[in-house]
């Protein structure tokens, strides 16, 4: 099982977020989607609104970024 995480879900990640559930293979799995609160409703249980919750999780084998905007999504 590949299980994937997807960081966004505007216009692109809802996109990234259709393809992955059509996809007939059994083996790819969307685990979850980091975005904001508000998304809940949509999201439900999918949701995370902080990037730990990817990073720390060893479960996760892909993450799939597609975070708008024109500036990098994280300073440090």
């Amino acid at each position: 099982m590949i299980n994937v995480a997807l960081c966004g879900y505007g216009t692109v990640g809802k996109g990234v977020k259709a393809l992955l559930d059509s996809l007939d293979q059994k083996d790819v799995h969307l685990a979850k989607v980091l975005d904001i609160p508000a998304k809940k409703e949509e999201l439900g249980s999918l949701l995370v609104t902080d990037y730990k919750d990817i990073i720390n999780d060893p479960s996760i084998n892909v993450v799939i970024e597609c975070l708008g905007g024109d500036e990098l999504p994280h300073k440090v």
